[in-house]
C-alpha cells in the first residue's frame, strides 16, 4: 500500500508538472497573439498614413492603386490573423481543459489518498486500543 500510495504520489506531481508545461504553453501563444496585435495595429496606422497622403493632394489615381492594394492585403492579412488567431484560442481552451481535467483527477486522488490515510489510522488506532484494553484485563486478572 506504500507502493501504491508513492506511485499516486508520483503520478499526482507528473500531471502538475504538465499543467505547468500547458500554462507555459499557454503563456507563449498570449505572448503570440501581442505580436499579432501589434503587427495589425501597425497596419491600422499605415492606412491612416495613406489617408494622409491622399489629402496632401496626391494623385487620385495613384492614391486608388495604392488604397486598393492595402485594402486587398489588409483583408488578407485580417483574414489571415484571423484564421491564425481563432487557430491560437481553439489550441489554447483545449489545453486549460485538459488542464482542468488533469488539475480535478489529481485533486481527487490526493482526496482518496488522503481518506485512505485517515481509515487506515483510525484502524490502527482501534487495533492498539483493543490490544492495549486486552493487556490491561489480562494483568488484572
Amino acid at each position: 500500500t506504500a507502493m501504491k500510495a508513492e506511485a499516486l504520489k508520483a503520478s499526482a506531481a507528473e500531471k502538475l508538472r504538465q499543467v505547468t508545461w500547458a500554462e507555459s504553453q499557454a503563456a507563449a501563444r498570449e505572448a503570440e497573439i501581442e505580436l499579432l496585435k501589434q503587427h495589425l495595429r501597425e497596419q491600422v496606422d499605415h492606412v491612416k498614413d495613406l489617408e494622409v497622403e491622399r489629402r496632401e493632394g496626391r494623385s487620385r489615381r495613384n492614391m486608388l492603386n495604392v488604397m486598393d492594394a492595402e485594402e486587398a492585403e489588409r483583408r488578407a492579412t485580417a483574414l489571415s490573423l484571423k484564421y491564425h488567431a481563432s487557430k491560437v484560442q481553439t489550441a489554447w481552451r483545449r489545453r486549460q481543459r485538459k488542464a482542468r481535467v488533469q488539475l480535478k483527477a489529481v485533486l481527487l486522488l490526493q482526496f482518496q489518498i488522503r481518506r485512505w490515510q485517515k481509515r487506515r489510522q483510525s484502524a490502527a488506532q482501534r487495533i492498539q486500543k483493543r490490544w492495549l484494553l486486552k493487556r490491561t484485563q489480562a494483568n488484572d486478572e
